[in-house]
């Protein structure tokens, strides 16, 4: 109990500037605390930034599912609330990643989106 780790992740190309910091901390021998702060500026003057919080259940070894709200805030007017749901498996020495699927809606425009 009580561990935590931080990861940190920063892309500059021609297009963009994509810059995150997330972390989770353990409140239990399955459970955590998972967070985030993640930026995305293009070269043209667009932008978002996006915050999340939520928590991790370590379901089975190798297997564990997330739930997280995320504020979505775009220099373009796009104002969003999400809630996300996924899973992250690992077969082997392989790691699936977080196979997520979420809905937002919109707070200042009138089109809902899904990410999958």
């Amino acid at each position: 109990m009580g561990g935590f780790s931080v990861k940190f992740d920063f892309v500059d190309d021609d297009n963009d500037t994509f810059a995150e910091l997330s972390g989770s901390y353990d409140i239990g021998p399955r459970f955590a605390i998972i967070g985030g702060l993640s930026n995305t500026n293009v070269k043209n003057g667009d932008g978002t930034t996006q915050r999340f919080i939520g928590g991790r259940y370590d379901v089975a070894e190798g297997v564990s599912a997330e739930i997280a709200y995320h504020d979505i805030d775009a220099f373009n007017r796009f104002d969003g609330d999400a809630i996300s749901v996924g899973v992250t498996y690992e077969i082997g020495r392989r790691k699936g990643g977080m196979q997520s699927v979420g809905k937002t809606l919109s707070k200042g425009l009138s089109s809902p989106f899904f990410r999958f």
